[in-house]
């Protein structure tokens, strides 16, 4: 949970640090349809992957390896120790993959949602809005979250296969079939929404206090 933390922090700041810019910047830009409105996420989930990759690999293995727990700096260093920089961005392009399409979609639906929920209480509709959000962006994404997830942990063990991302994803439908890139969707949407609706939630709040001074 403290490496969640650790990297969901950075992370999720980065995000909407990026989003909020381009909206102020380029308003033009991010309203034009049909992709503007899906700009500022897609940009804003490439430079959060990009930052906190490390992170999210050393959270992941620490995950799939319960056995052994250790601590983040010990992790970092035996992984640039046995497999340097590059195992340490091992499945970053798979990850941008997944990320940059599943943020820009929760923005995107965010805002449309916020605009068609105007007339609910603002904390109501940025909470119903962020959840839906968040859901639609994770599950249409889930199939090539579930390869980059697996891509993820290896190298931690010799005795692990190392392939690219096509070669996994084969192996996947080979030998699990299609429900393969669907397993744990449940409990992912059942994490996702309250996750994602708290987060929009309190972003929306800090917004308008600290910029009205409330």
């Amino acid at each position: 949970n403290a490496l969640t933390c650790l990297h969901r922090f950075p992370y999720t700041g980065i995000n909407f640090l990026v989003v909020e810019s381009c909206w102020r910047h380029l308003p033009k830009t991010c309203s034009s349809p049909p992709c503007g409105p899906l700009l500022p996420g897609a940009l804003a989930g490439c430079a959060a992957v990009v930052a906190c990759y490390p992170l999210e690999v050393v959270r992941t293995r620490c995950m799939a390896d319960r056995g052994s727990p250790q601590r983040l700096a010990a992790n970092l260093r035996r992984m640039l120790q046995q497999e340097s920089l590059i195992g340490m961005y091992r499945g970053v392009d798979m990850a941008l993959l997944v990320t940059v399409p599943s943020v820009s979609i929760s923005f995107g639906v965010y805002r449309l949602l916020c605009d068609r929920l105007s007339e609910l209480p603002p904390s109501a509709a940025a909470f119903l809005s962020g959840g839906a959000a968040g859901v639609a962006g994770s599950t249409l994404t889930y199939p090539m979250d579930v390869v980059r997830r697996r891509l993820q942990v290896m190298g931690m063990n010799p005795d692990l296969p190392k392939r690219c991302c096509r070669r996994e994803a084969t192996h996947i439908w080979r030998t699990e079939g299609p429900p393969g890139f669907f397993r744990g969707l449940a409990p992912e949407v059942v994490k996702v929404f309250p996750t994602v609706a708290v987060t929009f939630m309190t972003f929306e709040w800090l917004r308008a206090h600290l910029l009205t001074g409330r």
